[in-house]
């Protein structure tokens, strides 16, 4: 969980800077989602000046940060709404998963349980996607395939497969220690047996406990609070939208440079 906080940390850092910069260098205290945002309109961020010029004619928005977080319109308020409920479909589902399906020990993961996350992972994907396109510079990420988007969609699935594995492995486990306990709680290295604090079934189920009160909870709390927004998208997995902030941010951090070298 640290480790997957740092880049959402780095970027939460990166909008500190720009507000500072902004506003003289007084360092304003951080307060909270993208307060700390102050958009740029220097140059044509992401894209070609020809694309910037053809998006600016349709699109209200600019920045996808504004539009999801700091947008009063109803239109920013019915697309966070969908987010927000394609978040509790997806985290709903790995609770269907977990209570409803049967695990045999040794046996496969049932093909229920597949199809449940490949219909969720590509629900969260449309979602994700039809937001991003509703703001000039998240229209041009998808239109122009850019790098990032199409690393938002390799690490934002990984992210989801990596609760679904978490999910079925707990299943497996748990089926094999019930019905040998003791077999599940102790492991030996070169001869020297070590008793584990629980059989690994029973601690499998603390983890996924330990993941839905650090992670999902507050993911679903924040962001639905519009609060601390990077970290609220990493934690429901929302990469895409998450990666084209990053290139926003980072075009507006070189804009700000560009102008500390002007005489």
């Amino acid at each position: 969980v640290a480790c997957s906080l740092v880049g959402p940390i780095q970027e939460f850092i990166l909008m500190f800077r720009l507000r500072s910069r902004s506003e003289g260098g007084t360092g304003d205290a951080i307060r909270n989602g993208y307060d700390l945002i102050k958009p740029v309109e220097s140059r044509a961020p992401l894209q070609d000046r020809a694309d910037h010029g053809k998006a600016r004619d349709v699109f209200q928005h600019k920045s996808l940060a504004e539009f999801l977080f700091r947008s009063l319109s109803s239109r920013s308020r019915r697309v966070h709404r969908v987010l927000l409920m394609s978040a509790i479909a997806f985290w709903g589902s790995n609770a269907v998963i977990y209570f409803a399906l049967d695990v045999k020990c040794g046996g496969g993961i049932p093909k229920t349980a597949w199809m449940i996350f490949f219909s969720m992972t590509t629900l969260a994907l449309i979602v994700e996607i039809w937001a991003l396109v509703h703001t000039e510079n998240g229209y041009l990420l998808f239109k122009n395939c850019r790098v990032q988007f199409m690393l938002g969609v390799v690490f934002g699935n990984l992210g989801r497969f990596d609760t679904f594995g978490d999910v079925t492995n707990t299943l497996a486990i748990r089926a094999c220690t019930t019905l040998d306990p003791e077999h599940y709680s102790w492991f030996s290295i070169r001869g020297h047996r070590f008793n584990l604090p629980a059989d690994l079934g029973t601690m499998m189920i603390v983890g996924l406990l330990m993941i839905v009160a650090l992670q999902t909870i507050p993911g679903l709390l924040l962001f639905a609070l519009k609060k601390w927004g990077v970290i609220a998208l990493k934690m429901n997995e929302f990469c895409i939208i998450l990666n084209a902030i990053e290139a926003e941010l980072k075009c507006d951090e070189e804009d700000y440079h560009e102008l500390d070298l002007e005489p």
